[in-house]
């Protein structure tokens, strides 16, 4: 029984006795199975790991490892599936991997925001799974922050400190999109046009937020500064101390609603 079971199965032993604890089994044979439920199980792996060590074992674990089916399922697990079409990707010259390694996903590719912005180049998109984050950003690049949708709770930026006139986020770039994000802020200091705020941002092209809530309970919501220009839609700035958003020059000229 044991040798027709060794016979059939994709773990390959040279014989009943190989069956004993001790002895390590040879690579399992993955080729054996259809290619469909071979990237299937290999899609409960992390992107990593696949990279990491998949990769290395043959040809043929090399090879469904870069499979195209592979990397638009670990796309979709992720949440990043919606970034792009097929067709669009044919159009950018860009393969289902590439998709996935330019978009980094919270925690699944990085543990934090901060680690995947730095990793994440220019114009790339940040998937945020749901979660409260305490952390301080510092966005210097063309960059999306996205939370992935769920129904179950909100992805929550949350900055607390004893420092003075520290935002949550500094951004200081051309373009940046914040998509369904709920951002929370407490510093000390009185300097509401240049630091205590939520969301300090500086020399920007555009700023778009979208679907998202940002409070600061020691200063002003969102600080738009030195030429920035700012889209808002469907959010809110709500619970700050001073104003909810300050746009123009710092300390004078500016726009306070």
């Amino acid at each position: 029984m044991i040798s027709t079971i060794a016979s059939i199965s994709p773990f390959v032993v040279a014989s009943s006795s190989d069956l004993r604890p001790s002895k390590a089994y040879r690579v399992p044979a993955l080729h054996v199975f259809p290619e469909a439920l071979a990237v299937l199980i290999l899609s409960f792996l992390k992107a990593r790991e696949i990279c990491l060590a998949i990769t290395l074992v043959d040809m043929s674990w090399w090879r469904l490892a870069h499979s195209p089916g592979l990397w638009k399922q670990l796309c979709v697990n992720a949440g990043k599936g919606g970034i792009a079409s097929t067709t669009t990707l044919t159009q950018q010259n860009m393969t289902w991997e590439d998709l996935y390694k330019k978009n980094p996903h919270v925690p699944l590719d990085f543990p934090s925001i901060e680690e995947a912005v730095q990793a994440a180049g220019s114009g790339s998109c940040v998937l945020i799974a749901d979660g409260e984050y305490k952390e301080h950003l510092r966005l210097k690049k063309d960059i999306t922050l996205m939370a992935v949708p769920s129904e179950k709770d909100k992805v929550v930026i949350k900055f607390e400190t004893r420092s003075e006139n520290v935002p949550c986020m500094f951004i200081q770039t051309r373009e940046v999109t914040l998509r369904g994000l709920t951002l929370v802020h407490t510093c000390r200091g009185t300097n509401i046009w240049d630091g205590n705020s939520c969301i300090l941002a500086q020399h920007m092209t555009c700023l778009r937020i979208d679907n998202c809530e940002i409070t600061s309970t020691s200063g002003r919501g969102l600080v738009a500064v030195r030429g920035s220009r700012v889209i808002v839609d469907s959010s809110r700035i709500t619970r700050c101390a001073a104003t909810g958003f300050y746009l123009g020059v710092i300390g004078r000229g500016g726009r306070e609603v």
